[in-house]
């Protein structure tokens, strides 16, 4: 019972986190082509506040990055992604 619970939940986890990492490389691609499209800037209220945190993380480990007007927040979440995706896999194979 225990373990089906256990595999629902890392199934669910694992499938959330492959749709972000699927979702932020494409919104940012779309985002440089097409900036002002309605679509663009709907997605933008979804995946803003996923970035905000990363941005601000970012801003004070490397101020001086904040001032070029480079926004790596989109990659650094995208690795943090990848990141969580592979340790979710190890403890589930630990676990399960």
């Amino acid at each position: 019972m225990l373990r089906a619970i256990l595999n629902i939940t890392f199934s669910i986890a694992g499938l959330i986190l492959r749709v972000i990492a699927w979702v932020l490389p494409i919104y940012f691609i779309v985002k440089l082509v097409l900036p002002q499209n309605k679509y663009v800037l709907l997605a933008s209220k979804y995946v803003e506040w996923l970035m905000a945190p990363t941005r601000d993380i970012l801003g004070r480990l490397f101020p001086r990055l904040a001032t070029t007007g480079l926004d790596l927040s989109p990659l650094a979440l995208w690795i943090l992604v990848l990141v969580a995706q592979w340790v979710l896999q190890l403890i589930r194979s630990i676990l399960l």
